[in-house]
């Protein structure tokens, strides 16, 4: 792979930003386990990966 002439390369930063409707209610199709809020889940996966081990 080589890269694109210099005529065509990007010369500003790029960068990206989640927008995130923390009301939306996530629902599997089966059912198989509880709705949640994105709000919650965001909080939930947060609290499981910057808990203190034990």
């Amino acid at each position: 792979m080589s890269r694109p002439p210099a005529s065509l390369r990007c010369t500003s930063r790029r960068g990206s930003e989640a927008w995130i409707d923390r009301d939306v209610v996530i629902a599997g199709p089966a059912g198989k386990y509880p709705d949640i809020t994105a709000e919650d889940y965001l909080y939930q996966r947060v609290d499981a990966n910057f808990a203190e081990e034990k």
